[in-house]
């Protein structure tokens, strides 16, 4: 192929590779919030995860603790409460972490939307 060519498909190639990563910018900061946000998700999960492993191994061990049937109940009520109590505290950190990450999206968005405005 002549070198002047082989130049003007470079120069093609050049642009082509051009304007497909400016077309495809936006959606980079898209992708970033995706993986964020997966993470942030599987993390939480991973400590609720906890919390259930906790309770069930407390649930499991207090017939042991406790000789009288009386203080066993009264026992495992606390620690139904408990766990009630932790996982509300999960549930409001949930619901602010999808807030977040929607004030993120429409942050992203309105961004997306004005590079594309002024490309």
């Amino acid at each position: 192929m002549p070198t002047k060519a082989k130049d003007k498909v470079t120069d093609q190639f050049k642009q082509f590779t051009d304007m497909q990563a400016k077309s495809l910018e936006p959606m980079r900061q898209f992708f970033g919030i995706a993986a964020d946000a997966s993470e942030k998700i599987m993390r939480k999960n991973y400590e609720v995860m906890g919390d259930l492993v906790e309770h069930a191994v407390a649930t499991t061990r207090a017939p042991l603790a406790y000789d009288n049937i009386n203080d066993l109940a009264t026992a495992q009520v606390e620690q139904t409460k408990a766990f009630a109590e932790t996982m509300n505290a999960r549930t409001a950190e949930y619901v602010e972490l999808a807030k977040s990450l929607g004030d993120e999206l429409q942050t992203a968005t309105a961004n997306a939307a004005s590079a594309v405005k002024a490309a």
